[in-house]
């Protein structure tokens, strides 16, 4: 139940955010390979360079860039998605058009999902490309199990977004809970890091389902994986029931 027209509209709508966070991504990965290469040539006894391409990776890359502009893409999108087109009226006139409510939801929802999968693709291909032209040795399978992760963690984030955004009838307010929600997740996160005493702050947050270390070594983020799945899902689910039936402004 997916409506090619809608479907066309969100693409034209938001393509252009979503090709420049997905460069933007994927350059950092490319820069933090070549930054990798350059230092492991100039490694010598006396000045040794212990990281491996992957440590350097989870340290420099997973643990911020690839959560934050991912994160940003989803707000944005997910807000404009259907509170802004609610605020503006131009969901309305939409919807006095033959495509019924169920459609229209399904479908921004099928453009979400598949937008964020699409740019996890890209950073994968590009980091795949880039250990093929650098020969950095890079652990291919913990690789992609962390790519997997993070697409999963950036699932839930946009769930809860896109939830927000099919809660609320303003565009201030879904950006609101929407936004805030994941930053105060990443902030938890960053905040649990810094001292014992904060520690327990780690499991308020989502970000802490995306462990890296776990997957690095192999054991205790099946479960992770699965808990951030089902927030997707039932997020995702509950933002179609809602919005069939809450009442929309004329």
């Amino acid at each position: 139940m997916i409506s090619k027209t809608v479907l066309k509209q969100s693409i034209k709508t938001n393509y252009k955010i979503w090709l420049a966070i997905t460069i933007v991504v994927s350059l950092f990965m490319v820069m933090i390979f070549a930054a990798f290469n350059l230092r492991s040539a100039d490694a010598t006894n006396d000045n040794p360079f212990t990281f491996t391409i992957l440590s350097l990776l989870t340290t420099s890359f997973y643990g911020m860039i690839a959560v934050i502009l991912p994160m940003i893409y989803s707000i944005f999108v997910g807000n404009r998605l259907v509170a802004k087109e609610v605020d503006s009226g131009i969901m309305s006139c939409t919807l006095n058009t033959p495509i019924t409510r169920t459609k229209l939801i399904l479908t921004k929802a099928f453009y979400l999902v598949c937008s964020i999968i699409l740019m996890m693709v890209v950073l994968t291909i590009t980091g795949l490309i880039m250990d093929s032209i650098l020969s950095t040795d890079l652990d291919i399978g913990t690789f992609l199990m962390i790519n997997l992760g993070l697409t999963i963690y950036s699932l839930a984030v946009s769930g809860i977004v896109f939830l927000s955004s099919s809660i609320f009838n303003k565009s201030s307010s879904a950006m609101g809970l929407g936004a805030g929600l994941p930053l105060l997740f990443y902030v938890l996160s960053l905040v649990s890091t810094l001292d014992d005493s904060f520690e327990f702050l780690k499991y308020f947050s989502l970000n802490t389902l995306f462990d890296t270390t776990n997957i690095v070594a192999g054991s205790n983020y099946v479960l992770q994986f699965i808990a951030m799945f089902s927030i997707s899902v039932i997020t995702y689910t509950a933002s179609v029931i809602y919005f069939k039936k809450k009442d929309l402004p004329i």
